[in-house]
């Protein structure tokens, strides 16, 4: 099934309807702990597990470092192998995850969908705008897309 904003393909209805939450910004689920927000509830536990039980399962088999999940892991083993198989198609520069090349992809267009309340700079990540209102400001606010 394809996202008909970005064209992102998903395996099945339940995963679409997850992934179009990031275009709304719909964050049903949140941390008890923090005030952060989630879209599914699958990623929720993963910061639990993550960021409050410091639980780390998974340790790779090269450097003995440990991760919390399975994806994680294999994510980690990227940069052992150096394999950058996805490439942007406006400059032709490789990243291993998808996730690196959609951001490198929205810095070439230039779209900025988070923007700080306080002061109206614009960001192209949620994590960049929350670490200027936690500097600039003294506090970090929920991420809201433009």
């Amino acid at each position: 099934m394809d996202c008909n904003v970005c064209g992102k393909t998903l395996s099945n209805r339940g995963n679409l309807n997850v992934h179009l939450r990031i275009h709304t910004n719909e964050l049903p689920f949140k941390c008890g702990t923090y005030e952060k927000r989630y879209a599914s509830k699958r990623v929720l536990e993963h910061h639990i597990r993550s960021a409050h039980t410091g639980e780390t399962p998974f340790e790779c088999e090269i450097c003995g470092t440990q991760r919390f999940s399975k994806q994680d892991l294999n994510r980690h083993h990227c940069t052992h192998s150096r394999s950058k198989p996805r490439s942007c198609q406006f400059c032709g520069k490789s990243f291993s995850h998808f996730g690196n090349l959609q951001d490198h992809i929205l810095r070439h267009l230039g779209e900025r969908h988070f923007t700080c309340e306080h002061c109206s700079m614009e960001f192209y990540r949620s994590s960049e705008k929350q670490q200027h209102c936690l500097r600039a400001h003294g506090e970090v606010n929920h991420p809201k897309k433009m």
